[in-house]
């Protein structure tokens, strides 16, 4: 195989990022890596000095760390920058006159390609500003969405010279097994094609959506299985409401009730107390329809004939009872406990609407 393991290009253009940051910033430019130049013999201006008593050593300033003016107008550009929505996070939020924290993948991305190539071209000294602007340059090739092949033989060289310039600007504490990565990238890129397919971007935001989902950190799985059942039951359901009429109305549909004549239900409703003859009214209709006095219905119109004549009786007096006093009176025998415990428990307070046409 041309390609055994495919490279992590996202993460070696983050550590590469934040590497040239915090060199930048002077975190890095630690005395450990100016003992590292002076026992290669190398870039003796950056030897540490001693001082007149020889206790302590004083550490010239490197010209790859930005003095304190410098990163006072590093960060106050990027602090102005104003980007689209989604281009990336609220960077100026992340640096502080003298460090950086909370940066993400993404954001030492836009940096190292976009930004901090426009933002030190005033700043640092010709040579490390042009390394910086280069490595940026040469990331940008290696994530370009169509790749010329013809052009790969060229984008090679370009990395190494890049690579060397980095060496003469920056110490050998810099240089790790991500720099020397970028040099394989390009063998990638001509092995694999693109890296929009490869790399970690869609990986790592789909886990960022699946942590989301977690509500109970001692069963983690189960969250993220429930999470991803609900948003695929939600995805399926609004596959049916593209062709429906968004409103803030609740709006029924006159064809279906003649009755509503296009009026629409508002408010919360207001609590309202009903008479006895509607209540009656309430009843009888549910004696009459209701599944649960079929039997009692089926006994009383199929039954004796004096049952149906007393009931019949009872309901044109003039102070008539409702139907379902009438029956339970006749049939007290036969009526079920679901039956009494239907009616008995009933209430003359509703909740009442009014009308969409009828508001005030």
């Amino acid at each position: 195989m041309p390609v055994r393991h495919v490279l992590d290009i996202m993460h070696i253009e983050k550590n590469i990022s934040e590497a040239v940051l915090k060199f930048l910033f002077g975190d890095k430019d630690t005395p450990e890596s100016r003992r590292d130049m002076e026992e290669i013999g190398v870039r003796r201006e950056l030897w540490l000095k001693p001082t007149a008593n020889r206790q302590r050593f004083s550490k010239p300033h490197a010209p790859y760390v930005f003095t304190d003016a410098e990163k006072t107008m590093f960060v106050d550009e990027v602090s102005a920058i104003r980007t689209p929505t989604g281009y990336g996070s609220a960077l100026g939020k992340h640096f502080q006159k003298s460090r950086f924290n909370g940066l993400k993948s993404h954001d030492f991305h836009c940096l190292l390609q976009q930004i901090v190539p426009v933002s030190i071209r005033t700043l640092l000294q010709p040579l490390q500003r042009t390394a910086i602007i280069r490595l940026g340059k040469s990331f940008a090739r290696i994530c370009c969405r169509v790749v010329d092949k013809r052009s790969i033989d060229a984008l090679r060289l370009y990395v190494a010279e890049t690579m060397c310039i980095l060496e003469l600007c920056f110490p050998p504490a810099f240089f790790d097994v991500m720099q020397h990565s970028l040099i394989h990238l390009v063998d990638e890129l001509e092995a694999c094609g693109p890296v929009g397919g490869r790399w970690m971007f869609p990986c790592e935001r789909y886990l960022g959506t699946l942590k989301a989902y977690v509500r109970s950190r001692s069963h983690p799985e189960a969250s993220m299985a429930n999470g991803y059942a609900a948003e695929e039951a939600l995805g399926f359901c609004t596959e049916y409401l593209n062709l429906s009429a968004y409103t803030k109305r609740r709006v029924w549909d006159t064809e279906e009730d003649k009755g509503m004549n296009g009026c629409s239900v508002e408010g919360r409703g207001r609590a309202l107390t009903v008479s006895e003859a509607e209540v009656a009214r309430a009843h009888n209709y549910v004696v009459l329809h209701d599944e649960r006095t079929a039997e009692m219905r089926r006994y009383v119109f199929l039954g004796p004939a004096f049952v149906w004549k007393c009931v019949h009786a009872i309901c044109e007096l003039p102070n008539r009872l409702p139907l379902w006093k009438c029956v339970t009176c006749t049939l007290h025998n036969s009526v079920t406990r679901s039956f009494w415990r239907l009616f008995m428990s009933s209430s003359a307070s509703v909740q009442g609407f009014c009308c969409g046409n009828d508001a005030p």
